[in-house]
């Protein structure tokens, strides 16, 4: 669903002229609700919800070159499926591993910890 919010014609980084130089049928939105920029592609239906412009965290971010790489790795209509699903699966792998490295690291740090708890108690000499 088509979500109407204030378009974006002009840029200090020319990001909008750089987008539609990428694809014609990209554009800008700002959602106000939302309070984000959004790019939306432009279909035979309806426009399609591209991706909205934030930081990993949720948190604002304005626009700049990083909207350009974000669009084009996003880009189905020319990677193709696959090509999104093996980076999503790489990605996936990545935050699994960083997830395994904190859990290893906090388990050596609680083992420490209990080792000189129990060692000052006497439990272990």
């Amino acid at each position: 669903m088509f979500i109407p919010g204030i378009m974006l014609t002009q840029d200090i980084l020319e990001i909008d002229r750089k987008l539609k130089a990428y694809d014609p049928q990209l554009f800008i939105m700002f959602n106000p609700a939302t309070e984000r920029f959004e790019i939306w592609r432009e279909n035979p239906d309806e426009p399609s919800l591209v991706c909205v412009v934030e930081n990993e965290d949720g948190s604002f971010r304005p626009l700049d070159a990083r909207v350009l790489d974000e669009v084009a790795k996003r880009d189905v209509w020319r990677r193709g499926f696959d090509a999104i699903a093996r980076d999503v699966d790489e990605e996936n792998e990545r935050i699994m591993r960083e997830a395994d490295r904190k859990v290893d690291e906090v388990s050596e740090e609680a083992a420490d910890r209990l080792f000189h708890a129990f060692r000052k108690a006497g439990v272990i000499t």
